[in-house]
């Protein structure tokens, strides 16, 4: 009894939270109101803000904060951040030209948001199987996982590494991650008809509060793919700015096997959305442009020539793993973890798989933990399926070789080898969940009649059920994020109640 009433403390306390904050920010959003009308972009931003802030106190906090500290917490922040969003807001509008601020006015406003939040819930440390990457170089060999360690012994001279030398990396890296998807955010929205950029508002808001928002990186602080996730979404801005074919394809060409040399695994985790912007150019200009076609095949070659050379033929300069983790002591003066070492630079494919994955599949655990993720976000699911649903209408007649929507969906499988040779599958949830973000915003974005079309109902269903759709995007937001193998941390919670 006493593990149900837990549960539901936690998980549908949420509830109270949430109407506090609401309670707190419309007091706030009224006093700002009366000075000077602000986007309602802000406010549900703010209310984004809030939920999630609640679940960094849940994931961090929970042994030591009671119930009345938790309250005042969300208050206090519910009240403040307003203000503190405007004010900044404000400031930028005085400070740089107003141009550029009337241009860009809903990326700041989504940047100050999600650097506060960061800000808020930032982690103390990087874990120690994550920070086993920190300090590794070329100087012990060559391989994938060895880049990032590599720039960060570049940036520090060679000298020692340290713990907080891991997270201050970590964090700059998180800020521009915040920075890139917040000018993508911005181009989407300012690129859309604004009759239905209340659809486009809402579609942001659902993907920052479900628990496959990049805000997941803040928990999975560290981990090698959220690089890659800011070297491919580089990659996409530097592909729809550079007109130059050379200088374009060469610039992602480099960026993807950069990506790759961070972690071999990109290729089907975040690498699927740079092939989905060079498919649609492709697709969408009928193959005339020869140019075209041979840059994107020879990015592709390459970086499948990066990912065969750093998976099969990634060499280190020591024989065993207690050579490579004693001068490894020398570079890096914190706690690692030996066995990460061990598995993945000198265990490989077959090893990892025997010794871990073989077992971790064999469980019961993952399918129970997947599907009962599944069947908690069904509406979410929905949510996505919607946008196909609704688009497909459009090209029923179009014959399945020349629909876009079906290699769209097709791409998605390549996350499929993750999922069996590997056993973070909570990771795996989330990149997948990204990459269908990222597909329907670029389908919006470059104006495709079809996704305009669910767009346009998105928009319709909104407008007639605005209640409903708010209660959803609180139902997402009181989920923690997709992490490792537990899926994400409430099934865990979940499934031991059947258990009792």
């Amino acid at each position: 009894m006493k593990e149900i009433w837990n549960f539901f403390y936690t998980y549908y306390g949420v509830y109270v939270f949430f109407f506090i904050s609401l309670l707190s920010t419309s007091i706030s959003f009224y006093l700002i109101n009366r000075k000077e009308k602000i986007s309602d972009l802000v406010y549900f931003c703010i209310i984004t803000l809030c939920l999630n802030y609640y679940n960094s106190l849940v994931l961090f906090n929970t042994e030591y904060l009671g119930f009345v500290y938790r309250l005042c917490c969300i208050g206090i922040i519910g009240g403040v951040a307003p203000f503190v969003v405007f004010l900044g807001m404000r400031l930028w509008k005085k400070v740089i030209a107003s141009s550029f601020y009337d241009k860009n006015k809903y990326g700041i406003c989504i940047f100050i948001c999600s650097l506060l939040y960061f800000l808020f819930s930032r982690p103390e440390k990087v874990r120690n199987w994550v920070a086993s990457w920190y300090g590794v170089n070329y100087s012990m060999g060559i391989g994938s996982r060895f880049f990032i360690g590599s720039l960060l012994n570049w940036i520090k001279g060679g000298k020692v590494i340290f713990s907080d030398d891991v997270i201050l990396f970590y964090g700059i890296s998180f800020g521009i991650l915040i920075a890139l998807v917040s000018y993508l955010f911005n181009r989407l929205i300012v690129n859309s008809d604004i009759k239905y950029r209340k659809a486009i508002f809402f579609s942001i808001f659902i993907y920052l509060a479900s628990p496959g928002s990049f805000y997941a990186y803040i928990v999975e602080a560290g981990r090698l793919e959220m690089y890659t996730y800011i070297f491919m979404l580089i990659a996409v801005i530097c592909y729809n700015s550079i007109k130059n074919n050379v200088i374009k394809y060469g610039v992602i060409t480099l960026l993807s096997c950069v990506s790759v040399a961070t972690y071999q695994g990109v290729v089907f985790l975040y690498y699927p959305i740079l092939m989905i912007v060079m498919f649609t150019d492709i697709f969408l200009d009928k193959g005339k442009d020869k140019a075209k076609i041979y840059g994107s095949l020879a990015c592709f070659v390459c970086t499948c020539l990066a990912f065969i050379f750093f998976q099969f033929f990634s060499y280190v300069n020591f024989d065993n793993v207690n050579e490579f983790c004693n001068h490894l002591n020398y570079k890096a003066m914190y706690f690692y973890e030996k066995q990460a070492v061990d598995l993945e630079i000198f265990g490989g494919i077959v090893r990892s798989f025997n010794e871990i994955n073989k077992d971790f599949l064999l469980t019961k655990s993952p399918r129970e933990l997947l599907w009962l993720s599944f069947v908690l976000l069904l509406p979410f699911w929905f949510f996505i399926a919607s946008f196909y649903i609704k688009a497909w209408d459009s090209v029923k007649k179009v014959k399945w070789y020349k629909n876009i929507y079906v290699y769209y969906i097709l791409i998605n499988i390549c996350i499929l080898p993750q999922f069996l040779l590997n056993i973070d599958w909570g990771r795996w949830m989330l990149a997948l969940i990204n990459m269908l973000f990222f597909e329907i915003f670029y389908l919006i974005y470059i104006k495709d009649k079809g996704m305009l079309l669910a767009v346009k109902k998105l928009n319709t269903s909104i407008n007639n059920n605005m209640f409903m759709y708010l209660v959803f995007i609180l139902y997402l937001s009181k989920f923690s994020y997709y992490c490792e193998k537990s899926i994400f941390l409430d099934m865990k919670k979940l499934l031991a109640i059947f258990y009792i």
